[in-house]
């Protein structure tokens, strides 16, 4: 992928859609114009793969804003957009990609384990992890079709108090979606360095692996700064979505494991565990605060009310046909 192809993609996008020239950012002088071509190339590419849910034509596009964050839209002539703001690629290739203290200074067992194995820098993975995480989040999004559409639905919004329970619902959706869609990566990958007889702990290692970077992107939200809330805002709060993602990821390698006939499962508990103990190790090349040991005692101290509300959220969206979870299994149902 040139850049003369992403500016040709740009001048579409102007044409057939209200975003303004000046919203869309040019990578052309960035020093990262290599990451941005090939995130562009690849999840445009996603998008073309995945018309089949209803969602043509459809167009990926960098946002020319600096903040952590990304969106979905569908424009009055129904053509569908997922925006990445260019703060967010800056964010992931300076604190992931680039960052190989992550690696060459820490101590992780781990991470020893599996280096040997694996074709990409273990920072490299963390990097490809957080972005399919933000581009399937926003195509779930795209995949719901919802009313909400009409207007931009923000991954990370400013914390405010208008609690809507159906957009609570879009989101955990949306994530679970996403997660989902990243077990498939994972699993694809696994067969790929160890073949289809990939065993237990060879899984669960990569499982937990991306988990980790997981953990470092969605407490890094705004959100999460504010105080743990359940019916309050747009979107729930972080940590919130953060368990419900790992839970959904790591009960999906539990079910294709069982399709696949592998003879064996792994243990969603302790992967959940360990990918938040690494976190914590790792906390302090992300964060200058203890972020991820915050997010523990938040969950401690509220996790009866956490664990009704999440439940509610994943009850109330297994009764709808809209939810792109569902739309999900129906066209895996088919395969």
């Amino acid at each position: 992928m040139n850049l003369l192809n992403y500016e040709t993609h740009i001048k579409e996008v102007i044409c057939n859609t209200d975003v303004k020239s000046g919203s869309i950012f040019n990578p052309e002088f960035s020093p990262l114009v290599d990451d941005y071509l090939q995130t562009y190339s690849f999840y445009q590419e996603a998008l073309v793969h995945n018309n089949d849910f209803g969602i043509e034509p459809a167009y990926l596009y960098f946002k020319n804003d600096f903040s952590l964050n990304a969106a979905a839209k569908r424009t009055p002539n129904n053509v569908y957009l997922v925006s990445i703001n260019m703060g967010t690629v800056d964010w992931l290739v300076r604190r992931l990609k680039n960052n190989t203290a992550l690696i060459e200074d820490t101590n992780i067992n781990l991470f020893r384990i599996l280096s040997p194995y694996l074709d990409n820098p273990i920072n490299i993975l963390f990097y490809q992890a957080c972005c399919h995480y933000t581009f399937y989040h926003e195509m779930g999004h795209l995949v719901q079709n919802s009313n909400f559409l009409n207007d931009s639905v923000e991954e990370n919004p400013v914390f405010n108090s208008r609690f809507n329970f159906d957009r609570h619902l879009l989101e955990i959706d949306a994530d679970t979606f996403s997660a989902l869609c990243l077990g498939t990566h994972i699993f694809q990958y696994c067969e790929r360095l160890f073949g289809a007889n990939f065993t237990r702990e060879r899984l669960q290692g990569l499982v937990v692996l991306f988990s980790i970077s997981i953990f470092m992107y969605l407490l890094s939200f705004s959100g999460n700064t504010e105080r743990f809330y359940l019916k309050e805002s747009t979107h729930p709060h972080p940590a919130l979505r953060l368990t419900n993602f790992l839970m959904v990821l790591t009960k999906y390698c539990n079910d294709s494991l069982e399709d696949r006939e592998s003879g064996f499962t792994v243990n969603q508990g302790d992967m959940f565990i360990f990918a938040m103990e690494i976190a914590e190790e790792l906390q302090g090349y992300f964060f200058n605060a203890s972020v991820v040991s915050n997010y523990r005692q938040t969950m401690i101290e509220n996790h009866s009310q956490a664990v009704e509300y999440l439940s509610e959220l994943v009850e109330a969206n297994s009764k709808l046909q809209t939810t792109a979870t569902h739309k999900w299994n129906l066209r895996h149902a088919k395969i």
